[in-house]
C-alpha cells in the first residue's frame, strides 16, 4: 500500500510540475508548426485551384516559417495561461501581430507581399484582418490546451542525448534552408526590378533558382504591390 501511495504521489507531483520550454523543444514546436502549417495550406491551395500547390515557403524543407514561428510564438506567450479567454483573446492579438509583422518585414526587405486581404473586411493595411485575428485566438485554444502540454510531455519521453542531436540536426537543415531561401527570395525581387547578377553569388541564385523555380516554390510572392 505504502509502494503504490508512493507511486501515485510521484505521478501528481509529474502532473503538477509545470511545463517548461528550453531551446530543443522550441525547434521542435517550429518544425511541427511548420509541417501542420504547410499540409493546411497545400489542403486549403487544392481545394481553391484544384491542384497540386507548394506550399512550404521553403526551397529544401517541408516546414512553413511564417506557421512555425506562429507556433513558437503562441507557445511562448501562453504556455502559463489557465483560462480559455485568456488564451483567446491574447492569442488573437499575438497572431495578427505575428502576421502583421511578417508582412511588413516581407514588403519592406524584399519588397513582395505574399497575402494581401484589402478586399477583406475590417482589414489593417491589408495584412490582417479582425476575423483571422479571431481565427488565430480559437488556434490557439486548440493549441494551448489539446496539444501543446501532450506534446511536451511527449518529447520528455524522448532519451535526451538523441533528441538534443536529432534537434541541432533538424535545426542546422532549416537555417541553411533559409540562407538559402532567403539568398533566392532577394535575387527573385531583383530579377523583378531588373537588377542584373554582377557578382558570382547573384549568379549561382539565378542558374539554380530561376524565375520558372521560384513561381512553382513560391507561388503566392507578388512584386506588384
Amino acid at each position: 500500500m505504502e509502494i503504490e501511495h508512493d507511486q501515485m504521489s510521484e505521478q501528481i507531483s509529474e502532473k503538477a510540475q509545470p511545463i517548461t520550454l528550453d531551446f530543443y523543444k522550441i525547434i521542435f514546436l517550429y518544425l511541427l508548426g511548420g509541417m501542420v502549417g504547410t499540409i493546411w495550406e497545400t489542403i486549403l491551395n487544392y481545394l481553391k485551384v484544384g491542384q497540386f500547390v507548394y506550399c512550404s515557403g521553403t526551397i529544401f524543407t517541408p516546414f512553413n516559417f511564417v506557421y512555425g514561428i506562429g507556433a513558437v510564438a503562441i507557445a511562448v506567450s501562453l504556455k502559463n495561461l489557465k483560462k480559455i479567454w485568456q488564451v483567446f483573446l491574447i492569442g488573437s492579438l499575438v497572431g495578427g501581430v505575428t502576421e502583421y509583422t511578417l508582412s511588413f518585414l516581407e514588403e519592406k526587405i524584399i519588397g513582395s507581399r505574399s497575402w494581401d486581404y484589402s478586399n477583406e473586411i475590417l482589414n489593417i493595411n491589408g495584412r490582417i484582418t479582425i476575423p483571422f485575428c479571431l481565427f488565430w485566438g480559437l488556434l490557439c485554444i486548440i493549441v494551448v490546451f489539446l496539444i501543446y502540454k501532450p506534446v511536451i510531455r511527449l518529447t520528455n519521453q524522448f532519451p535526451p542525448k538523441i533528441f538534443h542531436i536529432v534537434m541541432l540536426v533538424l535545426f542546422t537543415i532549416v537555417l541553411i534552408d533559409m540562407i538559402f531561401s532567403l539568398g533566392a527570395i532577394l535575387r527573385y525581387a531583383q530579377r523583378a526590378s531588373g537588377v542584373p547578377a554582377n557578382d558570382p553569388i547573384s549568379a549561382f541564385f539565378d542558374s539554380q533558382f530561376d524565375d520558372e523555380f521560384m513561381k512553382v516554390r513560391f507561388p503566392s510572392m507578388d512584386f506588384s504591390k
